[in-house]
């Protein structure tokens, strides 16, 4: 079954991520009706490493935020050390539960973030 079942009531939004009007990425946003919406992303191996991911995932989360979503999260794999970094970065914190297994649960919590 696919994570996206339009059958479940599943939500997904998507969006090209750009830089300086380039396209680098993708990011998406996706619940299932839990009250939870879920963010994936994803950019081009030549835009990796600059701080473009952390920045489209931190205004993405605000911007959900904005719109009335209280649990926001994404869940990288638990060995993907450099993408849990660049999340924490964003404002995103670990939390014990995860969703699947091998992946961490993070949350966003902008208070969190390191300055």
């Amino acid at each position: 079954m696919s994570r996206y079942d339009p059958a479940r009531g599943d939500q997904l939004r998507s969006f090209i991520v750009e830089h300086r009007g380039e396209p680098v990425g993708y990011i998406q946003a996706w619940n299932d009706d839990r009250e939870i919406v879920g963010i994936d992303i994803v950019l081009t191996p030549g835009r990796q490493n600059r701080g473009i991911g952390t920045e489209a995932v931190r205004c993405f989360a605000e911007r959900l935020k904005a719109e009335g979503w209280h649990d926001i999260g994404l869940d990288p794999a638990i060995e993907n050390s450099r993408a849990i970094r660049a999340f924490e970065k964003a404002g995103f914190t670990r939390t014990g539960r995860p969703i699947e297994p091998g992946h961490v649960w993070m949350a966003f919590d902008p208070a969190g973030a390191p300055s």
